[in-house]
This record gives structure tokens, C-alpha cells and sequence, in this order.
């Protein structure tokens, strides 16, 4: 069974190129993805 934290993950690497590059939430998602060793 998958955790939360890698379903997270695979959730944003998945969706991450879904998004406007100039959009708030795709610069939230690049920010969690760089910070990810300090998250999870």
C-alpha cells in the first residue's frame, strides 16, 4: 500500500506539466517538488 506522501508525490510529478507555466500553483508544485527530500 502506497503511503500519503508517495502518492503526493507521484500525484505531482504526474500533473506537474498539466500546468500553465506561468501559474501560482505550478510555481507551488516546483517549489514542493525542490523542497521533497525535506518534506517526506
Amino acid at each position: 500500500m502506497e503511503t500519503v506522501s508517495q502518492y503526493l508525490k507521484t500525484w505531482l510529478e504526474a500533473n506537474l506539466g498539466k500546468v500553465p507555466k506561468d501559474s501560482l500553483i505550478r510555481t507551488a508544485m516546483q517549489y514542493m517538488r525542490n523542497q521533497w527530500e525535506y518534506i517526506s
